[in-house]
């Protein structure tokens, strides 16, 4: 890890206090880029009251058609939320897979850190 990404800390997601010190929990480097990235994931446009604009608009899309271009749109959605609100990583694969027999919409976010060039991956259910 670089020491740029040694500098990256804060609040570990989700909140926990920590056993050792009685403290709020914290992370850093690149769980914590991880961690920021599923809270922008997990997070609707207009839920946060000091940031509404932040988040994405993927939760609106759960009850579309599933088809081709209803992925094709969320995956849009996941890069362009990146764009603007992930500066310390670049998306190189968003897919969104078929709906599940249950229903829930899984979308795999491939990136890679600007930073160091790592590369990592994540997942969410919607």
């Amino acid at each position: 890890m670089s020491d740029q990404f040694d500098a990256v800390s804060g609040v570990a997601f989700p909140f926990a206090i920590d056993a050792l010190t009685g403290r709020v929990a914290t992370s850093i480097g690149t769980t914590k880029v991880r961690e920021d990235i599923r809270v922008l994931l997990g997070t609707r446009v207009g839920e946060r009251p000091l940031n509404r604009e932040f988040g994405t608009r993927l939760r609106s899309f759960v009850q579309e058609s599933d088809d081709d271009v209803l992925r094709a749109i969320i995956a849009d959605e996941v890069a362009v939320a990146f764009l603007r609100w992930e500066p310390r990583v670049l998306v190189t694969e968003a897919v969104a897979a078929p709906r599940t027999v249950d229903g829930e919409v899984r979308v795999d976010v491939r990136y890679r850190h600007l930073l160091d060039g790592t590369v990592g991956e994540i997942g969410v259910r919607l």
